[in-house]
């Protein structure tokens, strides 16, 4: 049974029965549910609900609770000609798109939730409620333990309010879909664009059959949008290893919609694994798993990161993975991996290959949470804080 938590009162009890009985509190989320370590055979299952706080509307901020899902967020904030530039599915909750750090193909221009995320409120292993950063830049001092939560998993304390910019809603965006007879040219296009006039708004990478097809997207009005997606053509190559396949207007609700149903593959995957190396190595580690005979993969090519998925993903070819990681740089994270035949235990590690800032999390999990109450063995297994 899983606890539906939406009061203060309710979380602080929670976590005050967990130290009491000693049972750990767990919320992995939805998309990332199947993610890092097992929780241990004892816990308590949780999720959060809730709505908007409040909507600064002039100030283009809104702060929510961390239990409201994207899609709920974006519905009102659309009402008043406003959004959160956070590519992922309305079902997510703001606390996991905070938790597991989520962007997507908008980071180009407007960064990854790090950049929208201006302040929070959680509770710690005590049930303090603690309050870190606040409605503007200027409220932060000392240590920004603001993004010290982001990407943590759910390990360091329970995030159950959260304030973030918003942006004014585009009065349309246009999309150009390109097709790709190599990746050769891929690093060169992405860099001439984001150094022109034809700097998109969102770049998305997708492998379809056996060619690959980019989508670069603007934000703006009519006019603006001709002028950038004229600039586009510009840059493109004469060899035609570069060309328009498709052009299209459409409103930004539109936009969210088809951005969900393009990543619908990666649930129904029977495994997926997401890879960031650093951004100049993205065409070599595309072409590896496209010689691996990976057919589903897709990400963000300006920032090294792209998700791959498929039966063919398993163990044997996870070697290949982190060794060519070793080489390149970068780590990889599975979010639905591979099993053994007795559909329990994950042949993979979750996490790989090793990196050098894990002995400090380690400390800042024994820190923060020294009951081991939130989340225990998500990320940093269970014995490294015995």
């Amino acid at each position: 049974m899983t606890l539906i938590l939406s009061t203060l009162n309710e979380l602080t009890d929670a976590i005050n029965q967990a130290r009491e009985t000693n049972i750990p509190l767990v919320d992995y989320g939805i998309y990332h549910a199947k993610v890092g370590h097992t929780p241990p055979e004892k816990h308590t299952l949780y999720s959060l609900s809730g709505d908007i706080v409040e909507h600064y509307v002039n100030d283009f901020t809104v702060t929510a609770h961390a239990g409201i899902t994207m899609g709920q967020l974006n519905a009102q904030l659309i009402q008043a000609n406003q959004f959160l530039p956070i590519n992922c599915d309305d079902d997510l909750t703001l606390g996991e798109v905070i938790n597991h750090n989520i962007y997507g193909a908008m980071r180009v221009r407007y960064g990854s939730i790090r950049d929208q995320l201006l302040g929070l409120h959680y509770l710690d292993n005590a049930a303090n409620d603690i309050h870190v950063g606040g409605r503007t830049v200027k409220n932060v001092a000392g240590l920004d333990v603001t993004r010290l939560m982001i990407g943590s998993m759910g390990e360091l304390g329970l995030v159950h309010q959260a304030t973030l910019r918003t942006y004014a809603l585009p009065q349309q965006v246009a999309r150009v879909d390109l097709e790709l007879t190599s990746l050769d040219n891929l690093a060169q296009q992405i860099t001439d664009w984001m150094l022109g006039p034809a700097y998109p708004t969102s770049i998305h990478l997708r492998r379809m059959g056996d060619t690959w097809q980019l989508e670069a997207a603007y934000f703006g009005n009519e006019k603006a949008n001709d002028v950038q997606v004229q600039a586009l053509k510009n840059t493109l190559p004469e060899d035609e290893s570069i060309v328009i396949a498709d052009e299209r207007r459409v409103n930004m609700t539109q936009h969210l919609i088809d951005g969900m149903k393009s990543r619908q593959w990666q649930r129904k995957c029977k495994t997926l694994v997401k890879i960031v190396v650093p951004p100049r190595e993205v065409v070599t580690l595309a072409n590896t798993l496209a010689q691996m005979g990976v057919t589903q993969i897709s990400g963000m090519p300006a920032h090294g990161c792209l998700l791959a998925g498929g039966a063919s993903l398993d163990s044997e070819m996870d070697q290949k993975l982190i060794k060519l990681l070793l080489t390149i740089g970068g780590i990889r994270q599975w979010i639905t991996p591979p099993v053994y035949d007795d559909g329990k235990t994950a042949c993979v590690t979750p996490f790989a290959p090793d990196q050098p800032d894990w002995e400090f999390l380690k400390k800042i999990k024994k820190t923060m949470d020294p009951r081991n109450l939130f989340n225990p063995g998500r990320f940093l297994e269970n014995e490294v804080l015995a």
